[in-house]
Parts: C-alpha cells; sequence; structure tokens
C-alpha cells in the first residue's frame, strides 16, 4: 500500500476510536489488514517523496474538515491513527538505504503481503481510501 492509504485509514481508525492511544494501535493494526491487501507498491524514492507529500495534504484538509465540523477534539486521534498507520513503513525507509533486515510481519514474511503489478493494484487503494472517507463523514456527525 502506499503511505495515502496507510495514513489516511490510520487516521480515520483514529478518528473512529476517538482516544490518541487507542488510535495509535489502531494506525499500527490497520497497516497489518491494508498490506494483506492486494497492492501496488513504488519502488523509487521520487514515488515516496511525492506520496509522503500528498499523504500530509490529505492529512492536512481531513485535520481541517474536523475543525470545520467543530470537532477539533478529533484532531489529536486522527495524527496519532495516522502515525500509527505510517509508523512500520519507517523501516521500509530505513531498510531502503541501510538494507537491513525487517521485523514488522508483514515485511519480514511472517504475513502475506500480496503485490499486483497491475491496475487491481491501485484499484484496491482507492476503495479503500473511498471507503476511509465515508467512515469518517458518518464517524463525525
Amino acid at each position: 500500500m502506499i503511505s495515502v492509504a496507510h495514513g489516511i485509514t490510520g487516521g480515520v481508525m483514529g478518528v473512529l476510536v476517538r482516544h490518541p492511544a487507542g488510535a495509535l494501535l489502531a494506525g499500527i493494526l490497520s497497516h497489518v489488514a491494508l498490506d494483506e491487501t492486494p497492492h501496488w507498491d513504488y519502488r523509487t524514492p521520487a514515488h515516496a517523496a511525492l506520496d509522503l507529500l500528498v499523504t500530509a495534504l490529505a492529512l492536512g484538509a481531513l485535520g481541517w474538515y474536523l475543525s470545520r465540523r467543530h470537532r477539533p477534539d478529533l484532531v489529536a486521534a486522527l495524527v496519532a491513527g495516522a502515525i500509527g498507520g505510517l509508523l512500520p513503513d519507517l523501516e521500509v525507509a530505513i531498510g531502503y538505504f541501510y538494507h537491513q533486515k525487517m521485523l514488522f510481519p508483514t515485511h519480514s514474511g511472517l504475513l502475506p503481503h500480496p503485490q499486483v503489478h497491475s491496475a487491481l493494484g491501485i484499484w484496491t487503494q482507492v476503495l479503500v481510501v473511498g471507503f476511509d472517507l465515508l467512515f469518517l463523514w458518518f464517524g463525525v456527525r
């Protein structure tokens, strides 16, 4: 999964949990679920940088949305959940430069991490983000 999917899913899970500590854990657990969903991953640092920029912009927009909905109390849970969703891929980024052994279960091979290098692998992520936004919209009403 790309960072946008991990960050938004973790953030939305955090908003649904509504507590920063629980949100962090929910974000990490969402990373496992998304990594086990057939998806497409990019392989270049340029794509990673662009993905992180889009992720930051998307999460900023979601934080703004929560503030506009008079729910600034949920922004901390959004951020904690997003951090949890993104945190496991930090070892992937570090491993890119230092070629270290991966520890996170879906990165080490302990759990499946199916890759689909076709349009299906991209559409699974589009659907995940779409459902995330629906859950967020209904979750803050």
